[in-house]
């Protein structure tokens, strides 16, 4: 007899229950996982490890959702290898717990969707709670969604509540939570410095940017003498900050490539001094009207709050006095 599916029933739909089976179940890593056989091993190594087969209509087996890589809404994190950490008992008689992590990019918080978000607990390879259920442990609970790892519980004295959404608290689950504070201050750790680094890039692409609009402006020509000289003074600006911007410890790892940027624009920038020496858009014209030009170009510049939409403007009026001037010549 087919059991028929209301609008919102998740109990009765196939996709809903793989999502959470792959989550919950004690299923096997996918194949394509490159760390998940490296996991695995690690785990067999301690008691009350196992895996079962799952299938859900006669599909194929179930496996976790981990994979190599995290989506973070388009940009793509590779994961790093795992690192193992074990927890001693309270008494340290055994070992209480052993846990994993997978560090990467941390762009941000994971997608609901990737089912990996956060640290798990589980026991007997069978999770415990959900993805929430370790973030009091982090300074700033959202830095637990840009983590990826679990906690497997193998000490028999930390046990499940009945509704098996936690553990039940007692002397040993705060030795455990105890235990996974420097793991996470590390994550948190990791996660900030990620986030700097990010802004830094940001901000020197942001300031190549403003660099390359003042030396296209400078190539463009046209300007009076004070606004020539507060371009090119804008432009030697942006470059120091850049190279501020690249002796940042924060990003050593790209100061090469960081180096190589600043190079280029201070090319560029004794490319556009030759240019200006070489010649003058508005040259000619008789004086009064050169300085009328000058004038208007530079006030056209320093009134505008769109550069680009400013210096398509002046293009076309100097386009227009050149093909008068050759017209007239």
């Amino acid at each position: 007899m087919r059991v028929p599916r209301g609008r919102s029933d998740k109990l009765l739909s196939a996709e809903e229950v793989v999502d959470y089976l792959s989550q919950v179940a004690p299923v096997p890593f996918n194949p394509d996982f490159n760390f998940g056989h490296q996991i695995t091993e690690q785990l067999r190594a301690y008691p009350g490890f196992s895996e079962v087969a799952v299938t859900i209509n006669d599909g194929a087996p179930l496996t976790r959702p981990h994979r190599n890589t995290v989506d973070f809404g388009g940009r793509v994190s590779q994961f790093e290898p795992p690192v193992f950490v074990e927890v001693p008992s309270q008494d340290g008689s055994r070992i209480a717990a052993v846990a994993w992590f997978l560090h990467h990019g941390y762009e941000g918080a994971l997608s609901v969707s990737t089912l990996v978000k956060g640290l798990r607990l589980r026991g007997g390879n069978m999770q415990i709670g959900d993805g929430a259920i370790l973030e009091s442990l982090f300074s700033e609970a959202r830095f637990n969604s840009w983590s990826v790892g679990e906690v497997h519980v193998l000490d028999p004295r930390l046990s499940p509540n009945g509704r098996r959404d936690q553990f039940e608290y007692n002397v040993h689950y705060g030795n455990l939570l105890t235990h996974l504070l420097p793991v996470t201050r590390d994550i948190t750790q990791r996660c900030r410095t990620y986030s700097s680094r990010r802004s830094k890039l940001r901000e020197f692409e942001l300031v190549s940017v403003g660099v390359r609009e003042r030396l296209d402006v400078l190539e463009q020509g046209g300007l009076d003498e004070a606004a020539r000289s507060q371009a090119a003074a804008a432009a030697e600006a942006g470059v120091r900050k850049l190279e501020l911007l690249a002796a940042s410890p924060l990003l050593a790892e790209a100061k090469f490539a960081l180096d190589e940027q600043i190079a280029a624009l201070r090319g560029e920038i004794e490319g556009v001094s030759r240019a200006i020496a070489a010649g003058d858009p508005l040259v000619h014209l008789p004086k009064p009207e050169q300085e009328f030009f000058r004038r208007m170009i530079s006030m056209i510049y320093a009134h505008s709050n769109n550069r680009s939409a400013a210096k398509a403007l002046v293009e076309r009026i100097l386009q227009r006095e050149l093909t008068q001037g050759a017209n007239a010549s």
